[in-house]
């Protein structure tokens, strides 16, 4: 039966697991991957996660700003506080546990399960068993959830992914189990079983580089063990406490990916983080594959491949994949265009440095002569501006003798004038004067700012800030000079003001005596007194007059100096922020020039510093049109004077940002298009498939012809299939949404996990380890230990292993061949011996045969004589291999009464039962 074929652009239903802490990341990438490019409904209607843990920690993957991570219970499920000691106390009330690692169990530390599963496998097969009715609950739910019974008429396959190490003590310890329980619970769907397909995603121990651990490998090893054991042997019961029985012939899985720290290149990883991240990418590429019409691909297709063994039994569905990514990120290369302008506009505009050239250019005395002229600071319309009305009208001194004098009598016009003076001086100098010289001031000071910022603001958005800066310094150097000026000019008034007031002092004193002098000659007298005193106090009060102009001129001319040297100083403030500016700008596009980190996948980068400098060049407008931007609005560079260099580099960014807009917009097959004459799409497309190179190390002396079966698939994941530019690889094309890469995933497959370059170094490893360390979770690996240790026993009572002195020694069956030291006393020597499988099988075979030589009868005599004899100073060792051989004799003796049995039987044996 066929799949019917799915609405195109449709992914497969597909469940995401993840066992322990790698597997958590790589869903945690792999969610992020999905939801960054995937409709959410799509993703609720398609897409289920579900991470088994026994360490409580939160994972997160960065989108962008937007952190990612699973929903506690419903997508990541806790494992973990099983109480181990407890367990272990009342083993016999646990039925499911007992039967699954009664073998091991003891050997388990009795400390609680709490943070992980301690590199100790059969540890993180008890969480499982512990919580199995929390385990099976969230995996059905998840695929029933996918299954959609209610599409009662869709026949459509479910993908299954698990993610796992395979080191530690957590993810290589389920990960056969949850397995064949997935297998297990989509039989229940009935014939859509036979469309799913199980992938398995395994670390290997290089990818753990700086992670101790003495069990990383032996590990490995023995998860590669069991999982080909249950691929090849067509075999797996388990019960569960639930009372679940798995007995199904199926393999737990359609292939399995193993992902090593260095690929087939030598390349290699930083660490798990990285892999994880690798997985991720690539497995979300070959959800991406099986879609649409394309669901009948290279992917369903490696039967072929995947059923093949070695000959010595080893199953050749492995494979691994490796990724290779061109990136063109548009909105980057747009932020590093404008940037780059940014200290364009600062290095040739801002901060351009004043040349002679320049000066020649501006003749910057012109324009400080048009400000002066313009804000009226020369010092003729200065002092002319301060001695106005209202109306313009100067404003003059007039002391005049007023007519009502004349009707005075004689001496009383003395103390009348004098008095008339005084009033004048105070009511019109004082006050009235000095309220127009005030207003005239203020006013005056008011348009010399005012004048100041019209000519200095232009002046600085076309030239800049040195520019403006020597401007500034001729205006503040011609000011001095006023100020110095008029402070000498008010020196001498004041010199000269007080000589008059003397005078006229002494001129009132004579215009009094005058009225008060005898009758004859006194209107003579008072005439010619009255004459000196008002020409003198003409003199005095305009003397005085301009004297308070001249020192209001001053004040108005520093008030400007004062402006123009605040403004020189804002200029330099400036100039030093914007020279940090400068320096975080260098620093940003000196990373950015940077080749392309993407988590240790080989990566390249299409934004060249040449394909950058053409863009650059094609996009950027002049300094000047940037600066007429910037400064648009009567905006100034000297409001920066308080900012940050990062806010000032902010407003420089967002002025410079806009003509790079389309740069930003760009995808990075358009860059591709564009960089054609220096490589072509397809010569592009090549590179990826050769840099993506699969994550393992394989000895192809190992494999058949040099591994020239090994089958190799790729995909290439495009932002949008349907008008790429590599649409003529429409079969191999997988839609990704992102626009900014190209990324390529390569598989290899087909190969055994005994080809990989340190099979023989691991293997040795495990032998040195097994034994000591519980290793093993299914129960065939288990009992390997004890049958090793009963075969020494077996050995020795035959005489294939003897001792001499502290030393045991094996002898071959070879004459030949010297006798192998096995090591020095009964521990070490069991030991060694139990860590050489080969040899334990050779021995084993040797029993078998001389118990066939010598008969059953013969064999039974010899082992209970060995296994009967009392003696009290047996140490357990001892002891315990007595029991072994008893177990053996055990196992011949009920061979020995059925054949008896059936050989006084009338009918004969069963047919079943071949006496040869």
């Amino acid at each position: 039966m066929t799949i019917q074929t799915q609405q195109r652009g449709s992914p497969r239903r597909t469940l995401i697991m993840g066992l322990g802490g790698t597997g958590h990341r790589s869903v945690v990438h792999l969610k992020g991957l999905v939801e960054q490019s995937w409709p959410k409904a799509l993703i609720a209607q398609r897409v289920r996660y579900l991470v088994f843990d026994t360490a409580d920690e939160t994972v997160e993957s960065f989108q962008g700003d937007r952190a990612v991570s699973l929903e506690n219970e419903s997508e990541l499920v806790n494992i973990g506080n099983v109480p181990v000691a407890k367990i272990k106390q009342n083993l016999s009330h646990q039925a499911a546990i007992e039967a699954r690692l009664g073998g091991v169990i003891a050997q388990l530390p009795p400390s609680s399960l709490r943070r992980g599963a301690k590199q100790l496998r059969p540890l993180g097969l008890l969480a499982m068993l512990w919580h199995y009715a929390t385990v099976e609950e969230r995996l059905r739910e998840a695929i029933w959830a996918l299954a959609g019974r209610q599409e009662a008429e869709q026949q459509e396959g479910i993908n299954v992914f698990i993610f796992s190490s395979l080191v530690g003590g957590t993810g290589s310890s389920m990960v056969v189990d949850m397995a064949h329980l997935v297998r297990d619970l989509l039989d229940e769907l009935g014939i859509l079983a036979d469309f799913c397909y199980v992938t398995g995603v395994g670390v290997l121990p290089r990818a753990f580089q700086g992670i101790d651990g003495p069990n990383l490998i032996p590990n490995a090893v023995a998860t590669l063990k069991e999982i080909n054991h249950t691929m090849m042997q067509s075999g797996f019961e388990a019960h569960y406490p639930n009372g679940r029985s798995i007995n199904t012939a199926q393999p737990p899985f359609n292939i399995v990916y193993l992902l090593d720290g260095i690929d087939e290149r030598g390349h290699t990883w930083t660490g798990p983080g990285e892999v994880c991240r690798l997985a991720a990418e690539a497995i979300y590429l070959q959800m991406g594959s099986q879609i649409g019409q394309k669901h009948e691909n290279d992917f369903d297709n490696l039967d072929d491949v995947l059923v093949q063994q070695t000959a010595a039994g080893d199953g050749t569905f492995y494979g691994s994949l490796g990724l290779a990514a061109l990136v063109f990120n548009g909105p980057a290369v747009a932020d590093r265009c404008a940037a780059r302008q940014a200290r364009r506009v600062i290095d040739q505009g801002l901060l351009a440095p004043v040349t002679a050239e320049t000066r020649s250019a501006l003749k910057l005395d012109q324009p400080a002569d048009q400000w002066l002229e313009a804000a009226h600071l020369t010092l003729p319309a200065l002092l002319e501006r301060l001695a106005v009305d209202d109306h313009g009208a100067p404003v003059t001194v007039e002391v005049t003798t007023p007519g009502w004098v004349s009707r005075l009598a004689d001496t009383a016009v003395p103390r009348e004038l004098i008095r008339y003076v005084a009033e004048y001086q105070q009511t019109r100098l004082n006050t009235d004067f000095r309220r127009v010289l005030q207003h005239n001031e203020t006013r005056l000071i008011t348009r010399s700012r005012e004048q100041l910022a019209a000519q200095l603001d232009p002046l600085l958005a076309r030239y800049g800030l040195s520019v403006a800066e020597a401007w500034l310094k001729r205006l503040a150097a011609q000011l001095d000079e006023t100020v110095t000026r008029l402070e000498r000019r008010l020196a001498e008034a004041e010199s000269r003001q007080a000589e008059l007031a003397q005078e006229l002092s002494h001129l009132e004193l004579v215009f009094l005596q005058a009225g008060e002098s005898g009758f004859l000659g006194r209107s003579r007298r008072i005439s010619r007194a009255q004459h000196s005193y008002m020409t003198t106090a003409q003199q005095s009060f305009e003397l005085w007059w301009t004297g308070q102009i001249v020192g209001a001129a001053r004040r108005v001319a520093h008030e400007a100096g004062r402006a123009v040297q605040a403004q020189a100083d804002a200029c330099r403030a400036v100039q030093g922020r914007l020279q940090a500016v400068q320096h975080r700008l260098k620093s940003a596009d000196s990373s950015a020039s940077s080749p392309p980190l993407w988590d240790g996948v080989t990566t390249r980068s299409l934004a060249t510093n040449a394909f950058t400098d053409l863009l650059f060049e094609g996009h950027a407008p002049a300094v000047p049109d940037t600066l007429a931007a910037l400064f648009s609005g009567g905006a100034s560079p000297l409001a920066w004077q308080t900012l940050s260099p990062a806010d000032i580099e902010a407003i420089l960014y967002a002025a410079c940002r806009p003509p790079f807009e389309a740069i930003g917009a760009m995808t990075v097959e358009q860059a591709i298009t564009l960089q054609s004459e220096t490589l072509s799409s397809e010569g592009f497309r090549v590179w990826l498939v050769n840099q993506a190179t699969p994550s393992w190390n394989l000895d192809r002396t190992r494999l058949p012809d040099g591994g020239a079966g090994l089958k190799r698939l790729e995909v290439l994941g495009v932002p949008d299939e349907t008008r790429s530019i590599y649409h003529h690889h429409a079969r191999s094309l997988v839609s990704t949404g992102d626009k900014t890469r190209v990324i390529a995933f390569v598989a290899r497959v087909g190969a055994p996990h005994t080809a990989t370059q340190q099979w023989a170094s691991y293997l040795a490893v495990y032998q040195q380890a097994r034994g000591r360390v519980p290793l093993h979770v299914l129960p065939q690996f288990q009992s390997d230990g004890q049958q090793a240790r009963q075969t020494f026993a077996l050995g020795s009572l035959f005489g294939f292993i003897t001792s001499q002195g502290s030393y045991f020694y094996y002898t071959p069956d070879d004459q030949l061949d010297r006798p192998q030291k096995l090591g020095q006393g009964l521990s070490n020597s069991l030991e060694s011996f139990t860590r050489r499988t080969g040899l334990v099988q050779e021995v084993r075979a040797r029993v078998e045969k001389r118990v066939a030589q010598q008969g059953l009868a013969a064999t039974l005599t010899l082992l209970e004589g060995y296994y009967q004899a009392q003696n009290g100073q047996a140490d357990e060792t001892v002891l315990d291999l007595k029991r072994l051989v008893r177990d053996y004799a055990a196992e011949l003796r009920q061979i020995y009464q059925f054949t008896s049995d059936a050989v006084q039987s009338p009918s004969g044996p069963p047919p079943e039962v071949n006496h040869a």
